[in-house]
Parts: C-alpha cells; structure tokens; sequence
C-alpha cells in the first residue's frame, strides 16, 4: 500500500526521514511517535541496548499493523511511517519512529498509541540491555512461538 511506508535500520535512525515523508496536503494531522534508548531503567544505568530482529517477519507484522490501525480509524487515506533499528543502539539514539497523518488529530494519535503498543508486543524483535557495570538482560519482548 503506498499509504503504508515501513523502514528497518541498521543503528539508530535520524528522525528526517520520517519528518520528510509527513508532509501532506490532504491531511491537517501529523502525529510523530519518537522512541530512544534511555540511560536508566529499573534502577540501573544503561549504556544501550542490542535490538535483534527477524526482517522479513518484522516487516510482514508491522504491515499488518499499520493496516489495521488505518481500518480502525475509518480514515482510508490516512497514512503510517513505521521505523525500527537493529543492531546496537547507545543512549539518546533512537530506536523506533512511528509517523501518522490523516484528516483528523483524534484518528492520527489513536492510530499512533496503537501501533506503539502493538510494536512491542507482536513483532519479532527481541531488546537486550548493556548497563554500566558490564552485565546484560534480555527484557520481555515478543516470543516466535505462539
């Protein structure tokens, strides 16, 4: 679908890409999701995190995503950037950019909160933590098997 734009990176992404691609002259709403590696979670620092993906499943799943937020919306021309990193990812970078345009701001925040909490439940990608003293965790995350 070409009001579907879905985009895996190697490293932290630059957000201009998603910022060039909202533009839209049919739609007053532009909703822009940005998530970065946070330098402490559960009380310990995080030097980065180690994004692990499955690519061809990743893409296939937030394809169906974006479509299913764009029918909930009722809104056929609304439009979704999808974004995700892999690999290694220090603080500050960031790691997924989700971008919603439509005619209407309720829609584009809905589709927005519903792609994000999706994201981190269905796709196939697994988060790995690095903190300060050396030691890693793997967080909760999606599992291939059902």
């Amino acid at each position: 679908m070409k009001n579907i734009n879905i985009f895996l990176q190697e490293g932290a992404l630059d957000a201009g890409a998603l910022m060039a691609w909202l533009p839209y002259e049919k739609h007053g709403a532009q909703v822009v999701f940005l998530g970065a590696v946070r330098g402490k979670n559960d009380g310990r620092m995080v030097t980065g995190i180690s994004f692990d993906i499955h690519q061809q499943l990743a893409v296939e799943t937030l394809k169906t995503i974006a479509t299913e937020a764009i029918a909930a919306s009722g809104e056929q021309d609304m439009r979704v950037y999808i974004a995700h990193a892999y690999g290694e990812i220090t603080v500050g970078g960031c790691c997924i950019a989700i971008g919603v345009t439509s005619a209407h701001r309720a829609a584009a925040y809905e589709a927005s909160r519903y792609i994000i909490e999706e994201v981190k439940t269905r796709v196939p990608i697994w988060k790995q933590e690095h903190y300060a003293d050396k030691t890693t965790n793997w967080l909760p995350g999606h599992a291939l098997a059902g």
